[in-house]
């Protein structure tokens, strides 16, 4: 079984917690037991613990490119039944050398058993209630006493290679899951999954190299189809290539939440009109602590420069799985989000890469469909991105790189946050089949959703 990196507070007599690495399995689990442990890398420190109102103060380490030093987990007396002062010493907070304390908002959320969600999802963030800051000293705190014996605090909520596990899981259950090409093809591997690698190296965290997942699937409500006698449109989503942008897996599995489980005419349509193939792009970056490239054994790659050579052995293996999976391509979306990384001129801004016409023809309808907000057309991308790939390999009618923005997180719940931005998104693409901007394919043969290996 996999082992990931698990951190315990251990308290001496005054109440000082200095995190200590343990490890344990990393499958996909049952209860919270193994949930939202993570390379955190810091101290913490608990005054006036058994008070209604202690202080817990996190002191973050400066980890480089390590990208889970923004989470701390604090349990026992400290938490539960408690209104606990929160203070985050931001002094050593940063990435690239470039503090930015003003601009974190950061959230809490309860990690221990009772308050695993029911329908599988990832936990949610909640903002608190209150918040000041003196330099870079961030103070915290609610209204109302925590009801769980177990916190975690973040910076920037971090989407896990156990998020994923999850989220694969999660639509598994739903009964409209299917396995494709590539995932039968890689015998002995779990369903869903098509590759699998262990890095053989150093990792940027302390986590012990061991077999990461390579996954994908696709999402069909095999009972609707398109009047007419034509095929639905093939949606391929490729999501994670950067590991610290949350906010493009959230988005992400959003979208395939709403076709799961969203309800009214626009996610009644998007089940009838589209199928999904969605691809995990980039877990051992994740898992490993990188920021936005992978941890390979081959050395180090910006996933998203990497689609038109062979250098990233986890690139290769998607491109891999699509040639087996897809027959044809009709829409390519590729899920970002923008931080305050190193100048990041795009965090506050929601918007896509335009290379063609009809990218631009979807962004104008999103834009109708979003006033008053904007989806901003940041340029037409940089070589080697999967963007071109989806144009010039998959030949996609429409494939758009989106990038979320810092501002747009989704908090305290990313359902209430992303979902309506996904109802856009359909919506755009309803009134393009309806205007044939986009066309839907006439079936002729079999259908074939599972590539060569047919269904």
């Amino acid at each position: 079984m996999a082992e990931r990196a698990q951190l315990v507070p251990q308290y001496d007599s005054e109440g000082r917690a200095q995190f200590v690495r343990q490890y344990f399995d990393d499958s996909v689990e049952t209860t919270a037991s193994a949930d939202d442990f993570d390379s955190a890398i810091g101290t913490v420190v608990i005054t006036d613990e058994f008070t209604s109102t202690p202080t817990i103060t996190i002191t973050p380490y400066d980890p480089g490119e390590v990208t889970g030093w923004m989470n701390a987990f604090v349990r026992g007396s400290g938490v539960n039944g408690k209104t606990p002062y929160v203070v985050i010493d931001c002094t050593n907070a940063r990435y690239g050398g470039i503090p930015k304390p003003s601009l974190w908002t950061p959230v809490w959320r309860a990690v221990d058993d009772a308050t695993v969600p029911a329908d599988g999802r990832p936990r949610p963030w909640a903002l608190f209630d209150n918040k000041s800051a003196v330099g870079d000293v961030l103070t915290l705190y609610n209204d109302t006493a925590f009801a769980s014996n177990a916190i975690e605090v973040s910076f920037k909520p971090r989407w896990r290679y156990l998020d994923t596990q999850r989220a694969f899981a999660y639509v598994e259950s739903t009964g409209l899951a299917v396995e494709l090409a590539s995932s039968i093809a890689a015998t002995g591997l779990p369903t869903h999954v098509h590759d699998q690698f262990t890095f053989s190296g150093t990792p940027a965290n302390s986590a012990t190299p061991t077999a990461i997942n390579m996954y994908a699937c696709g999402v069909d409500d095999t009972s609707v189809s398109p009047a007419g006698g034509d095929d639905k449109l093939n949606l391929v989503f490729i999501v994670g290539q950067h590991a610290s942008e949350d906010q493009g897996n959230d988005a992400c599995w959003e979208a395939v939440y709403f076709y799961t489980d969203g309800t009214g005419t626009i996610a009644d349509w998007f089940r009838q009109h589209c199928r999904l193939f969605v691809y995990d792009v980039n877990p051992q970056g994740r898992y490993y602590g990188k920021e936005r490239q992978t941890e390979e054994t081959g050395g180090d790659e910006d996933s998203n420069r990497a689609w038109d050579d062979s250098g990233s052995e986890q690139v290769n293996a998607v491109k891999t799985a699509m040639s087996l999976d897809l027959t044809r391509t009709d829409i390519c979306w590729d899920w970002h989000g923008a931080y305050f990384l190193n100048g990041n001129g795009n965090a506050n801004e929601f918007g896509i890469y335009v290379t063609e016409t009809i990218e631009e023809t979807w962004r104008d309808r999103v834009n109708t469909l979003l006033s008053p907000m904007f989806v901003t057309d940041i340029g037409t991308g940089s070589a080697g991105t999967a963007q071109e790939y989806g144009n010039d390999i998959l030949g996609a009618q429409l494939c758009s790189t989106l990038e979320f923005p810092i501002a747009f997180t989704g908090y305290p719940d990313p359902q209430t946050g992303y979902e309506p931005v996904i109802e856009t998104f359909v919506e755009a693409v309803k009134d393009m089949v309806a205007a044939s901007e986009l066309t839907l394919t006439t079936i002729t043969g079999p259908d074939l959703l599972l590539g060569a290996a047919g269904v």
